[in-house]
């Protein structure tokens, strides 16, 4: 899936059970630079993996922050 959630690519697979099909979908969305894998069975969504954001850093601005007085 597209960042705009359109489909972007198609990998057909088979797999013995919903859990092995969610692993692939997890595999997939980790490898790729993907945001989201579905995984569908014939016309039904059946898992819907997503990727992951990294959490961002937080660095301290150069600039101090504003100080309040209170009287």
């Amino acid at each position: 899936m597209g960042d705009d959630g359109e489909v972007i690519g198609v990998e057909m697979f088979n797999a013995n059970d919903e859990s092995i099909a969610c692993a692939r979908a997890e595999e997939i969305v980790a490898r790729h630079d993907y945001p989201a894998v579905e995984v569908w069975d014939h016309t039904a969504m059946i898992y819907r993996a997503e990727r992951r954001s990294k959490p961002r850093s937080r660095a301290r601005s150069k600039q101090s922050a504003p100080t309040t007085k209170s009287s």
